[in-house]
């Protein structure tokens, strides 16, 4: 009996309900309703900085777009520049190919009057002329350098006409390189004078250049008042110099009928 008494008191403790925390429960309310507002903040924060990101790209691929755009334009550019370049060269080789002939002729005639007068720096002169050839040739400079070059030189040599100098060249004589003083008279006379102090002049014959010394009495006086007075820098005056002339004067041409009515 008592033992049935114990079951039964068991079973009515089992059956009663438990005791329910609510502010256990409200506080786990509490930090999930918190952590869903981090939630949703971080959310959008990121949704934030993901328009951000997409604005910026989109900035960027405008910025692209538009770099695009002015690069095809300068292509454009660049290919019309490049096809009025290739008229431009085709049309310069087309004029190179017409002076050429011309030009090379005007080289040798040049050639030929450099080596048939004074040897004054001929050398150089020569290989100016040279230089002048192969440009032409190779048309580094082109026809119209070529040209320009060419002109120069002759400007050059008419300036060589004109002046009267004084100058230290190199010259070959008796089988020797000599370092002299040189007055040149244009391109009529020139005259040297050795560090001994001996004078000679310069000859030329064809395309050949002959230095021979100046014997005389009065030829060395005369050759020394020349070269005192261009050492003073006088260039005027009366001077006697060793000039070969001709012997004789070419006939005086034949009368006209004008003067033979007033003679």
């Amino acid at each position: 009996m008592a033992a049935a008494t114990a079951c039964l008191l068991g079973r009515a403790a089992a059956a009663e309900p438990e005791e329910v925390d609510f502010a256990a429960r409200a506080r786990e309310l509490v930090a999930l309703r918190a952590q869903c507002e981090r939630l949703e903040s971080d959310l959008r924060d990121e949704r934030d900085a993901q328009r951000s990101r997409d604005r910026g790209l989109a900035a960027q691929q405008e910025e692209l777009r538009l770099l695009i755009r002015r690069e095809q334009v300068r292509l454009r550019g660049a290919e019309q520049r490049a096809a009025q370049r290739q008229e431009l060269l085709e049309d310069q080789a087309g004029r190179a190919r017409l002076l050429a002939e011309p030009l090379g002729a005007a080289v040798e005639a040049l050639r030929e009057l450099v080596e048939g007068s004074l040897p004054f720096q001929r050398d150089g002169r020569l290989a100016e002329l040279r230089e002048i050839e192969q440009t032409l040739e190779s048309g580094a400079l082109g026809a119209e350098g070529a040209a320009s070059r060419l002109w120069q030189f002759v400007e050059d040599e008419l300036q060589l006409t004109l002046e009267c100098a004084l100058h230290q060249d190199v010259i070959g004589s008796e089988g020797e390189r000599k370092l002299v003083r040189v007055v040149r008279l244009g391109m009529v006379g020139l005259f040297y004078r050795e560090a001994e102090g001996s004078y000679g002049r310069a000859l030329s014959e064809a395309s050949l250049a002959r230095f021979e010394k100046v014997e005389g009495g009065a030829s060395i006086r005369a050759l020394d008042k020349l070269f005192r007075a261009f050492e003073r820098h006088v260039r005027q005056g009366p001077f006697e110099l060793p000039l070969e002339l001709p012997l004789e004067l070419p006939p005086e041409p034949a009368p006209g009928p004008s003067e033979e009515l007033t003679r």
